[in-house]
């Protein structure tokens, strides 16, 4: 894992802090860095588009922190009836972290630049936001982290969705539909409250972009259309 790797994925799940309170302060710090650019420069307030984005960006990175926490959780519990020896069975559930919860494989690169770049580019196309070009390129590059996370996510779920089908078709010493084992129970339990937590957001961020300058329309109406693609299905996907 090279060092960008290394730096986005420890600042999307904090290993020393509790990762609820670090995501509040991040949101803190990021809205007072913004509140200084504002008034330095004497632009647009976007009061409102600042707080709803910085309520976005801390909601997801608490939900990367949530799904990742509460999977592995889940995969632990599962040892106890999965045929697995139990070194195989860690070993499987560390290769399954390091695909699902970091930027190390290709996958994840590819999704979080392609996103991170069609983003910026239709910010671009549409005209940016404020007067001065300092302040525009300041918002472009505090853009990144919030697309770099949301991208992820997306990525994270594609993934997920991919993973949990996998492990319903593994054999297990108990019918896996058929009794009510506390280990699947927890399993679909993590999966009902993961997708509510993923429809939430995506919800928020529809509200989000309405706040903005450049509304749910065109190219923007398409994108968000796309990218509601994952969270819709994962939710649909969890009453089956």
């Amino acid at each position: 894992m090279n060092i960008i790797d290394k730096a986005i994925d420890n600042f999307i799940f904090p290993k020393r802090w509790n990762y609820i309170l670090y995501w509040l302060v991040i949101g803190l710090l990021f809205f007072l860095f913004s509140e200084f650019l504002i008034r330095v420069f004497k632009e647009k307030y976007f009061l409102e588009l600042r707080i709803s984005s910085l309520i976005l960006l801390v909601a997801l990175g608490i939900m990367g922190n949530f799904i990742r926490v509460n999977f592995n959780k889940a995969l632990s519990m599962l040892s106890e009836i999965m045929e697995f020896p139990e070194k195989t069975f860690e070993k499987w559930k560390h290769e399954v972290d390091e695909v699902l919860f970091t930027t190390k494989t290709p996958t994840a690169k590819i999704v979080i630049l392609a996103i991170d770049a069609f983003s910026i580019s239709v910010m671009v196309s549409y005209g940016l936001p404020f007067q001065s070009t300092i302040l525009n390129i300041i918002a472009i590059v505090s853009l990144i982290p919030l697309l770099t996370i949301g991208a992820f996510g997306a990525y994270m779920l594609i993934d997920l969705m991919f993973t949990l089908s996998q492990l319903t078709k593994h054999p297990i010493n108990v019918p896996f539909y058929l009794i009510k084992h506390h280990s699947v129970l927890n399993l679909s339990t993590f999966f009902t409250q993961s997708s509510l937590f993923v429809l939430a957001c995506y919800a928020w961020l529809i509200f989000t972009i309405s706040l903005g300058p450049y509304k749910l329309e065109g190219l923007v109406l398409i994108s968000v259309a796309i990218i509601g693609f994952y969270p819709l299905s994962m939710f649909l996907w969890s009453f089956f």
